[in-house]
């Protein structure tokens, strides 16, 4: 149960308490004034009680990062309640659009995934520059401002390369929101950048058509280290190659294969003449999306030296592939599968 320290009318801390806006299993957010302040403000109060431990962890992990913030792509941090008497975080409002908000009108005209993509790159480019990884890329915490710039929001995953990060070892938790989870969280690394990279190809994705990359988001999140997405270009006709090739890229499961900084998808966004399409995913998905290993897999795969390919057995007209992973990768129980599929024709 959530003990209401907060409530509309009632006075925290020199804040004035107005009107909850949201309420949701994390915690409530209230409008709120203050003597002295011009700016709309927002106070952010985590949920408490027996199960509220992951709503605490990222309410200390927000109390310890946001101040550390600066620039126009975040909230202004403005004050923290301490956590043994009132905990509460308040913020400077955000007037704009969350991208999920833009999305419940359908799929967006491929200028206006560029367009805000870029912007989006922008924001990551700002926040990496200052040691912080997002960990949590998604429609609902990006806003889109009137003047196209785009603010993130919700730091309660996020990592600081100079701060604890109280997360780290808590793998009873999940490392984000599902859908956008990025092949380095399933596996439990939280220190590279490129993690929110992968996210943003999510998103752009999302935006382009109108569905997830990697199905619905109770799917089964270990698929995305093997199968791939369905190429845009099946899904809508009219998008533009090079705008694939630049999505395609940011989901990539190897990071090293990605672009190796948000500043370089907000640049080739911006110059699409600059963009070289690549045979390998201008072809990507025939396999992917039927449900059987993609291209990046098997890419992937090639790649590690003590990946092997054998028949284990035949059962009539089926049979039983299995690939031999490293024991670095098998600790953390996500590739250790077998892939039933029919017999190549060779």
């Amino acid at each position: 149960m959530m003990r209401n320290l907060v409530s509309p009318g009632s006075d925290i801390d020199g804040f004035s308490v107005g009107d909850c806006i949201h309420a949701g299993g994390m915690g409530e957010i209230f409008r709120v004034s203050k003597r002295g302040w011009q700016r709309p403000l927002i106070m952010k109060v985590p949920r408490l009680g027996p199960e509220a431990s992951e709503s605490l962890l990222g309410f200390e992990t927000e109390a310890m990062i946001l101040p550390t913030l600066t620039g126009g792509h975040v909230a202004t941090f403005v004050a923290a309640g301490e956590l043994v008497r009132t905990p509460y975080l308040v913020l400077e409002w955000i007037e704009g659009q969350t991208l999920e908000e833009k999305l419940s009108a359908g799929r967006l005209p491929p200028t206006e995934v560029a367009k805000i993509g870029a912007a989006a790159a922008d924001a990551l480019s700002s926040l990496h520059q200052q040691r912080v990884i997002h960990h949590d890329v998604k429609p609902s915490n990006l806003i889109l401002r009137n003047d196209g710039n785009i603010v993130l929001i919700d730091f309660g995953y996020a990592h600081h390369e100079q701060l604890p990060d109280l997360l780290a070892e808590e793998t009873r938790f999940k490392a984000g929101s599902a859908p956008y989870l990025s092949p380095e969280q399933l596996l439990g690394i939280r220190t590279d950048p490129r993690s929110d990279l992968f996210a943003l190809g999510v998103v752009l994705y999302e935006l382009a058509s109108g569905r997830l990359p990697f199905g619905e988001p109770d799917a089964d999140t270990r698929s995305r280290l093997w199968l791939d997405p369905m190429p845009l270009v099946q899904l809508v006709p009219e998008f533009p190659p090079w705008l694939q090739e630049i999505v395609l890229r940011c989901l990539e499961p190897r990071a090293e294969l990605r672009y190796q900084s948000s500043t370089d998808i907000a640049f080739d966004l911006r110059h699409p003449e600059q963009v070289k399409l690549t045979e390998v995913r201008a072809n990507r998905g025939a396999l992917g999306c039927s449900g059987m290993p993609g291209a990046s897999y098997a890419r992937m795969l090639n790649t590690l030296p003590s990946c092997t390919l054998r028949r284990r057995c035949s059962t009539g007209r089926r049979s039983c592939w299995s690939r031999s992973i490293p024991r670095e990768w098998q600790t953390h129980g996500i590739l250790r599968f077998t892939q039933r599929s029919r017999r190549p024709s060779r």
